[in-house]
């Protein structure tokens, strides 16, 4: 009888934890908007410097992106600069779906890198560009000049979640 009460405490507390921590997706729900318009603000891109990478040539740029579900979606980049900067922010609903966008972004800064840049210090940026992933949170950042910066603010998103 003992154990059983005690069995029932357990569980109850369990649940009252669980309701009070919430769940890892709810702890992990960043704005991407609000973080990339923190960074149009902070790299003053707010002129029309960074343009959305319309439909037709994301399935360019990054072949089988459209069919994945997101939940969030953003990508930039300017439309006439020899200088790098490109910024892809996804949140999509589950694990799979992330690796997947993963893969993707990381096949465009390969072959980016590979010679798909044209110059040799595009092609330098490019290797240093980054998919960072934090749960179903994906970042491709490519910066010839802000990379390390913009890397830093995308992993302290979720530094306090």
């Amino acid at each position: 009888m003992k154990k059983g009460i005690l069995t029932c405490i357990a569980l109850i507390m369990a649940g009252v934890m669980t309701a009070c921590g919430g769940s890892k997706s709810q702890q992990n729900t960043v704005d991407l908007n609000a973080f990339y318009n923190d960074l149009a603000g902070t790299y003053e891109w707010n002129d029309g410097y960074m343009m959305e990478i319309e439909e037709d040539m994301l399935d360019s740029y990054y072949p089988g992106l459209k069919d994945i579900p997101k939940k969030q979606f953003i990508a930039r980049t300017p439309m006439i600069t020899a200088a790098v900067c490109e910024i892809v922010l996804v949140e999509v609903e589950d694990e799979q779906d992330a690796d997947a966008v993963a893969e993707i972004l990381k096949a465009h800064v390969k072959q980016q890198a590979e010679g798909g840049a044209w110059y040799p210090e595009s092609m330098e940026a490019w290797s240093r560009a980054e998919v960072l992933q934090n749960g179903n949170f994906i970042a491709l950042i490519a910066s010839s000049t802000d990379q390390d910066a913009m890397k830093e603010a995308f992993e302290q998103l979720f530094e306090s979640k």
